[in-house]
């Protein structure tokens, strides 16, 4: 009996977890300090038990407890640095689904001398966009075909019958993630020119974008594209683009409320403020009607659309802001938390999309690939985002504890080793792209 030990039961986990326990030869300690999300999480399943803990805090005691094969991880992605040290100290395997990010990828050496593996990068995206990316760059170069261009995006959307507010979006993941996300900084590769957008510059370069069936889109680049010219193999390549999907207009949006001061982290004094106190202090613009204050600022007309939805999010609203919060990113995630959340009857989807411009040098001849997946979420059942993250990381994790991985360090899924078999899973849950070519 392999022993798996998971910290985090939020809103991905369901599905991963699920997964592992119908494996008769797994038995699972999920860690979280909530215990109605361990109740919802393992649902009853023998062999999974739940463990009311702070997995953070606590992880290498938990792991000395537990003993287990492998650490799975569905912790937010800044707490994974502290999971993967304590795992190399004790010489246990790990799976997540976040980025590897240079601080992870730095212990490759040390896990790797361990002969441990930390497989990162598992989810939807990062995850299966590296997988079939991967695939389909494999085969071109098997055909003697070179990649000239590479453009991925993708996206976690309401469905159509779900997009029912100004913002189109709702909250898949944690708040204050979407919250750090918007002041990322963005890196793209452009005629083998590193072109870097700091800061959430990245919003002030969307394009619009057309996905076959679903209809037009708003995209901006999104993380940094860079490491995978090495890591898809594709060295000969011109132009590498990484972005994220999203209904128009949500980058002007979110533009003017970084011009607004609206995600910081740095302590600000909100005592005895309401919300539209905020807008005014925020501006330096005294007005009567915070609508003013903010559209003088930002330079827009009050009839702009961005400004009617910081006013539905509750932006301009005279109702004091709770005694809680430190800085104006604690408040953009509480709003969002209020104003963006799924109800139990609404379906998300998830829309990723590749395009590859190909030449063949002895052919004479050139192409464009684009292979698309599309996943809808089930009403009142797991949501098309939960499962595109959760269960390429339980087929990792799957394959690391049969031996059907063999890489040590710290790994993404760009090899065929591991590629091959999590996509053909995938396919049985409906996860297939459609290509075709022009």
């Amino acid at each position: 009996m392999k022993r798996i030990l998971a910290f985090g039961a939020g809103r991905v986990a369901k599905p991963c977890i699920q997964y592992l326990l119908q494996k008769e030869d797994y038995e699972v300690f999920l860690v979280d300090k909530l215990r109605e999300n361990l109740d919802f999480t393992l649902s009853g399943k023998s062999r999974g038990y739940p463990v009311s803990d702070d997995a953070l805090e606590n992880s290498g005691r938990l792991m000395d407890e537990y003993r287990p094969d492998v650490v799975l991880c569905l912790l937010p992605a800044a707490m994974n640095l502290k999971v993967a040290e304590e795992c190399i100290r004790r010489s246990i395997n790990m799976t997540a689904a976040s980025y590897a990010k240079e601080e992870i990828r730095n212990l490759g050496k040390e896990a790797e001398a361990k002969g441990i593996t930390l497989l990162f990068e598992m989810g939807l995206d990062p995850g299966i966009d590296h997988m079939s990316a991967a695939k389909t760059i494999k085969h071109v170069h098997d055909d003697n075909g070179k990649i000239d261009s590479f453009w991925s995006v993708c996206g976690s959307l309401p469905d159509a019958s779900a997009n029912n507010n100004p913002f189109g979006y709702k909250l898949s993941w944690a708040p204050s993630s979407v919250v750090d996300s918007s002041k990322r900084e963005a890196k793209i590769i452009k005629d083998k020119r590193f072109i870097v957008m700091p800061d959430g510059e990245t919003y002030l370069h969307p394009s619009f974008v057309e996905i076959k069936g679903l209809g037009w889109f708003e995209e901006y680049a999104n993380g940094d594209s860079t490491p995978y010219v090495h890591a898809y193999g594709m060295p000969e390549v011109k132009d590498v683009y990484r972005g994220t999907l999203r209904y128009i207009g949500w980058s002007e949006t979110i533009h003017a409320m970084l011009r607004l001061g609206l995600y910081e982290s740095s302590r600000f004094d909100l005592s005895k403020m309401t919300y539209s106190d905020l807008i005014r202090k925020l501006t330096g613009i005294s007005s009567p009607n915070a609508i003013e204050s903010a559209g003088a600022f930002l330079g827009l007309d009050s009839s702009s659309a961005v400004l009617h939805r910081l006013k539905w999010l509750g932006f301009f609203e005279d109702a004091p802001i709770p005694e809680t919060f430190e800085t104006t990113k604690q408040l953009t995630a509480d709003l969002y938390l209020k104003k963006l959340t799924y109800m139990p009857h609404e379906k998300d989807i998830v829309v990723m999309q590749h395009r590859f411009d190909v030449s063949y040098p002895e052919r004479g001849s050139a192409k464009k690939i684009v292979s698309t997946m599309v996943v809808r979420g089930e009403i009142s059942g797991e949501t098309a985002i939960s499962r595109t993250t959760g269960l390429p990381l339980a087929i990792g994790t799957d394959c690391l504890l049969r031996g059907k991985i063999s890489q040590k360090g710290v790994v993404i899924p760009t090899s065929a080793e591991i590629f091959d078999p999590v996509l053909a899973e995938l396919e049985k849950f409906g996860f297939k792209f459609e290509e075709y070519t022009e």
